[in-house]
């Protein structure tokens, strides 16, 4: 599994918002060719071919993902069981506030990746952070 750290010319906006090179993140599962991440735009959290979507990116950038031993196909589970969900829109709101990126009920595409991460990987993050954005995962190597 990787991280996707990626920016194109239409996320301009989100990128001078939150003072980053990124501007999108997502899961790539090499393995299976397919690339799950949050957007506004495609209706939430979904799941495509790594092709196609590193297409809609002019920069990319990826980061291998240690899943936790014997924990692949749940962490698999895990992605495709938050497909359809809503895209976390407060999480743009939400920014310059404190608000809690990890409840699972609406996803913004950092919070998803960095969720993953948390449950089946190494957690990068304190659970007391209050948002995780493209900016956030990227400062770590």
């Amino acid at each position: 599994m990787k991280l996707i750290l990626c920016t194109n010319r239409a996320g301009w906006l989100l990128r001078l918002w939150m003072w980053s090179r990124w501007s999108h993140s997502a899961i790539l599962d090499e393995a299976q060719g397919v690339v799950y991440d949050s957007t506004l735009l495609g209706g939430g959290v979904r799941r495509g071919p790594m092709g196609a979507f590193l297409q809609h990116y002019s920069t990319f950038e990826m980061r291998d993902i240690e899943i936790q031993e014997g924990r692949l196909e749940e962490a698999r589970a895990w992605l495709r069981a938050q497909l359809g969900k809503p895209y976390d829109w407060t999480a743009l709101l939400g920014m310059p506030m404190h608000r809690n990126w990890q409840e699972d009920d609406a996803w913004f595409c950092s919070e998803l990746t960095e969720m993953f991460i948390a449950l089946f990987a190494t957690p990068r993050f304190r659970e007391s952070v209050s948002r995780i954005t493209p900016y956030h995962q990227g400062m770590l190597v």
